[in-house]
């Protein structure tokens, strides 16, 4: 795999940039929606761990944009037209969206709240109710927001693998079952 995407696959800077923001995206979401109910030093770590992977998504979200501006675009996948073609698309760009709201509400919450300074800086104390700070609210919705989009991320992959043609293989997962190789079988 060359490191540039081409017309029919994403290169391997485009797939490496992809797996670690997915990855870092199902952490982000299970420890945020967790770490409310956790309880003292687990609650700071929890914290701590969600503030430094959240600038880490940041950084590679933006890495991601600037690569695409200068890498191939590898066309849609066989199969997809029409109306199925502007929602491969809507989603793609409001999963971006999402990502750098999640994020920025978050760096707002962090500096509103104090939380940053205190995790990072001080006692590692986390204020009794981060509702009380406006950001908190936006940082709810993106968050749920990336959490839909990336089901139905998922989903329309799953759906599209099995009835159409193999699209893992362009993101670097190859042997996946698809009606593709099971024609190619029979």
């Amino acid at each position: 795999m060359s490191a540039r995407s081409t017309r029919d696959a994403f290169g391997a800077v485009a797939v490496g940039l992809h797996w670690v923001s997915a990855l870092l995206i199902l952490v982000l979401l299970s420890v945020g929606f967790l770490m409310p109910d956790f309880e003292g030093g687990t609650k700071t770590m929890a914290y701590r761990s969600h503030l430094a992977l959240g600038a880490l998504l940041l950084l590679l979200t933006l890495s991601r944009i600037v690569w695409r501006r200068f890498d191939e675009k590898p066309e849609a996948p066989p199969g997809i037209h029409g109306l199925h073609k502007f929602g491969f698309e809507a989603v793609h760009v409001l999963l971006y969206v999402g990502l750098l709201g999640a994020a920025g509400s978050g760096v707002a919450l962090s500096i509103q709240s104090g939380l940053g300074e205190s995790l990072f800086l001080g006692d590692g104390s986390i204020p009794a109710n981060l509702w009380d700070f406006r950001p908190r609210i936006a940082h709810r919705v993106f968050s749920w927001s990336v959490a839909a989009l990336t089901l139905g991320h998922v989903g329309g992959v799953a759906l599209h693998q099995i009835t159409k043609s193999d699209v893992m293989s362009r993101i670097g997962v190859r042997g996946v079952p698809s009606r593709e190789s099971s024609r190619k079988q029979a």
